[in-house]
């Protein structure tokens, strides 16, 4: 027969298992989504550098199709006193290809 105390340290061991393994796929899936959103970013930076008459048709595009566009922070390396360029809110279109280029 099982003792109350040895039910309670399995359902522990399991919950925990439970929960690094959920915190693992959390974690493998936040990384994947910024690398997947970054590789776009220098692609779409590339496509404005190799397309330069086709600069607003681009932005138009990139800011369309893509909605975390207007959640970004820019982080400023060079400044640390006032690291946010943009807030959170709609970004303007000429803003944001002055920030990529």
């Amino acid at each position: 027969w099982f003792s109350l105390q040895h039910v309670n340290s399995t359902l522990k061991k399991n919950a925990d298992a439970e929960l690094h393994e959920l915190s693992s796929i959390a974690s493998e899936f936040t990384n994947l989504w910024f690398d997947d959103h970054l590789t776009d970013l220098y692609t779409f930076k590339n496509q404005l550098a190799n397309y330069p008459l086709e600069q607003s048709k681009l932005i138009n595009h990139f800011v369309t199709h893509y909605d975390f566009v207007n959640s970004i922070e820019v982080i400023a390396a060079s400044t640390f006193e006032q690291p946010i360029i943009s807030p959170y809110g709609q970004i303007d279109k000429g803003e944001l290809s002055q920030l990529i280029n």
